[in-house]
């Protein structure tokens, strides 16, 4: 792994879900999502960008494990999103 890259937890819920956000090997961003009980999700909002720091940024998730935050798209314009699992 490079510099800025690996993974961080954001949030951790009621239930001790947490989600957060990974770095590629290029620094894509994409979000996961983990359960207390080690079910683990990676996802990237629908228009989420491909590019050097653009992607999927998760900030909250509720006990429902639903999952909001941000996105930054290929024009590096940043978005809001809810992902649901």
């Amino acid at each position: 792994m490079g510099d800025g890259q690996g993974t961080i937890a954001t949030s951790i819920n009621s239930q001790g879900a947490t989600t957060g956000s990974a770095a590629d090997a290029n620094n894509v961003l994409y979000g996961f999502a983990r359960t207390a009980r080690d079910t683990f999700a990676t996802f990237a909002a629908p228009d989420g960008g491909t590019g050097t720091y653009q992607g999927t940024e998760p900030t909250s998730n509720n006990a429902e494990g639903a999952v909001t935050g941000w996105y930054i798209d290929a024009n590096n314009l940043n978005h809001g999103f809810v992902w649901k699992p």
